[in-house]
């Protein structure tokens, strides 16, 4: 009796640890599976999102885990392209679409790169007109990027028209001649999808009041971005969508990843970089699953940019609130970046041939919202009598405005950088909404590089005014206060010519600093003339 007992406690110890090691393994094998392996959405997208971000609507943020974000993606170990060719998500989001090949590019110019930081989506049709403006667009960023920069960014150009081989084809081959560097190390890549992959558009219901070429166009659109954004997946952290008529500001890229790094708020969901419809609109990867799922299953009921509010209204708030109470909570998720980054510069809309000469107001030179952290300076010094408190501190750190007394010819503002800093961009604001006479005006924009520039730089006017010797006896308590900030000024080895790189006009200025500059020591701001008035200097930037 004794030995049964012993071998049915053996065998029951047996059983436990083989069961126990077996969870284990599984347990290894699910977390290698979870490194390794593109996550993917299932189920009900929307009641996954909700329980992901939103822990209370009233009290709490929502709450982003690792890895499961606002587009409700649940960690199973599936790819995307199997998930794409699994027939049931098929009907639920492309339920017209029978041939699983539909769903893929017809056409795929790729590298295969992927772990960058940022991925540019790209849509392109044809015009109605002879207008076209993508390979000016794509020149625009890759004209604004850094060689650094470009090793970190993915722009994907998706070439939707696949009813117009001609077009398409002739398109292909512009990019491919203009651009064969950038194809061959990855940095572009082009995509076209198959005519299968739409639905027959003369089909779509009428909706918002809109004739029914208006319905197919922004139809036909939501799914152009629907297929953009599900072939950026899994390339990047972070996706920016565009449109094929923009231009944008050289250091894009290190402004993006500056004003992300410097948010408060952590759980957003969108930032925005323009105040235009779908332009500049950057989302976590993590994120994208669940609009492009939207827009596909709604492609036919209202524009891209509608739907995203709708997406993110079924999100972030309960179903029983209205706009007014919902639009707070979704402000907690997504806002708009000052200054813009990006303009739009199309003159004639895709729809039709209408002109269209919206412009974003605040590109490069936008209100302040501290979004941005100018960098370290070492000092700030002026000629100019300061009234009461408004320092140049103040402004600089984005928390006021300086006001200076009655300017004359040659009185000076200076940002003092020690080390130097590289520069891609300067701009400033002056004048007040409570005092909008108090402008600058005949004054220059100047630099001083570290280094004297080569004959064939970027820059070529120097300045009226050298910087005095602090030695020399006409240097004045201003040259003392830049030399004690800048003690390498005392040697005459070091460069001592400023170079001007704008003028004000209307009260702002705005310049962009080449590569080829190098290192910046000093900014500043030069008065010409004699003023009558006060000045405010309102807003600086510095990128």
């Amino acid at each position: 009796m004794r030995v049964k007992k012993k071998y049915g406690l053996y065998f029951l110890i047996s059983a436990w640890f083989l069961w126990y090691l077996g969870l284990f393994k599984a347990g290894l094998k699910l977390k290698d599976n979870e490194e390794s392996v593109p996550l993917v959405p299932v189920g009900n997208n929307l009641d996954l999102a909700r329980q992901s971000l939103q822990v209370s609507h009233e009290v709490q943020p929502p709450v982003f885990p690792p890895r499961l974000v606002a587009a409700g993606i649940n960690p199973r170990p599936q790819t995307i392209n199997e998930t794409l060719s699994n027939t049931t998500w098929r009907s639920k989001h492309l339920p017209h679409i029978q041939n699983v090949d539909f769903v893929h590019p017809r056409i795929k110019w790729s590298r295969g790169r992927n772990n960058v930081s940022l991925v540019i989506g790209i849509p392109t049709i044809k015009r109605p007109t002879s207008d076209s403006y993508i390979l000016n667009t794509i020149q625009s960023f890759f004209d604004a990027m850094t060689d650094r920069e470009r090793s970190d960014v993915i722009i994907v150009v998706s070439v939707t028209e696949p009813w117009n081989l001609k077009f398409e084809s002739d398109l292909l081959k512009q990019i491919k001649e203009r651009f064969p560097a950038q194809l061959e190390e990855g940095s572009l890549e082009v995509i076209a999808p198959h005519p299968g992959f739409y639905p027959d558009l003369n089909k779509v219901k009428l909706s918002l009041g809109d004739p029914k070429p208006r319905v197919m166009w922004r139809s036909k659109q939501n799914l152009d971005y629907g297929f953009l954004m599900m072939h950026c997946l899994g390339k990047a952290e972070y996706y920016l969508q565009m449109e094929d008529d923009i231009s944008t500001v050289k250091g894009f890229v290190t402004s993006i990843k500056k004003s992300v790094a410097a948010q408060n708020r952590k759980d957003w969901m969108a930032l925005s970089y323009s105040e235009l419809g779908y332009i500049g609109r950057l989302y976590r990867i993590q994120s994208v699953w669940g609009i492009m799922e939207y827009l596909l299953k709604n492609f036919d009921k209202k524009p891209c940019d509608w739907l995203q509010y709708d997406y993110l209204r079924e999100v972030f708030c309960p179903p029983d609130y209205n706009r007014k109470k919902c639009d707070p909570l979704i402000a907690k998720h997504t806002w708009l970046i000052k200054p813009t980054l990006f303009q739009h510069k199309g003159f004639r809309s895709s729809f039709l041939g209408t002109i269209n000469r919206l412009q974003d107001k605040y590109f490069a030179l936008g209100k302040k919202q501290g979004m941005y952290a100018n960098p370290k300076v070492k000092d700030m010094i002026t000629s100019l009598q300061i009234h009461l408190s408004h320092r140049l501190t103040i402004l600089y750190n984005n928390k006021g405005y300086f006001w200076g007394k009655h300017p004359n010819q040659g009185d000076t503002i200076e940002f003092l950088y020690d080390p130097p800093i590289p520069v891609t961009r300067i701009a400033m604001i002056s004048g007040h909404s409570k005092h909008p006479n108090d402008i600058i005006i005949n004054a220059t924009l100047e630099i001083l590089p570290e280094t004297l520039p080569s004959s064939n730089s970027s820059l070529l006017t120097k300045s009226s005014v050298k910087l005095r010797d602090p030695g020399d006896a006409s240097s004045n308590d201003l040259d003392k206060q830049r030399t004690a900030a800048l003690p390498v000024l005392d040697n005459p080895d070091v460069n001592h010519v400023l170079y001007v790189i704008n003028e004000f006009k209307d009260g702002k200025v705005a310049a962009e600093v080449g590569g080829d500059v190098g290192k910046i020591r000093i900014i500043r701001v030069h008065f010409r003339a004699k003023l009558d008035h006060w000045v405010i200097l309102d807003q600086i930037l510095v990128l």
